[in-house]
């Protein structure tokens, strides 16, 4: 988001809208930092921009998501590729369990149906729009069962591939998401 011509103003303004329009619903973000004082950075960037710090997770750990980053060269400062030896890895494309546990709504309005993916605005991650309809009716509407259905090409050996099965297997997966999927 940073190197790209626009994006950053654009995206913290948006956050900046999120934080004041909120009236009943908490809010959490997520800082992917490279530099050794990644916390501290964070927690300064948000007393200044949002007048306050959020609950917040920083994370110096990069992953592959859709094979779209070349890992072969190792990241700058204190940030470090994903390990792809783990269980997350492996995906062939189905629906995973992000997006039971995420919504991404990009700055145009744009749903998402994954969450940690798609640089690029893909069509086919694309779900519906909140300019046109609520959150529930897309979630619930066509565009969206056919991605749970066929899931997303672009999603093929993605390093954070977590089987829908493991929402059933760990009944504390929703207390500590970030334990479990490593968001």
């Amino acid at each position: 988001m940073t190197q790209r011509q626009g994006k950053y103003a654009q995206i913290e303004g948006q956050i900046r809208r999120i934080v004041g329009l909120n009236r009943n619903c908490k809010i959490a973000l997520a800082f992917r930092l490279l530099k050794p004082d990644a916390q501290e950075r964070a927690i300064a960037w948000m007393n200044e921009k949002l007048g306050k710090t959020y609950p917040h997770e920083v994370l110096t750990s990069f992953g592959n998501w859709g094979g779209a980053l070349d890992t072969s060269q190792p990241l700058p400062f204190s940030g470090a590729w994903t390990d792809t030896k783990t269980d997350r890895a492996g995906s062939t494309g189905k629906a995973c369990a992000y997006p039971v546990l995420h919504v991404k709504v990009a700055v145009n309005g744009d749903v998402k149906f994954c969450s940690c993916v798609d640089y690029d605005s893909v069509e086919e991650n694309i779900i519906g729009s909140v300019l046109n309809d609520s959150l529930l009716d897309i979630y619930n509407g066509i565009e969206a069962r056919k991605r749970w259905r066929e899931g997303l090409s672009m999603c093929e050996g993605c390093t954070h591939y977590r089987s829908p099965a493991i929402l059933g297997e760990n009944v504390g997966l929703l207390n500590s998401v970030i334990t479990h999927l490593g968001v």
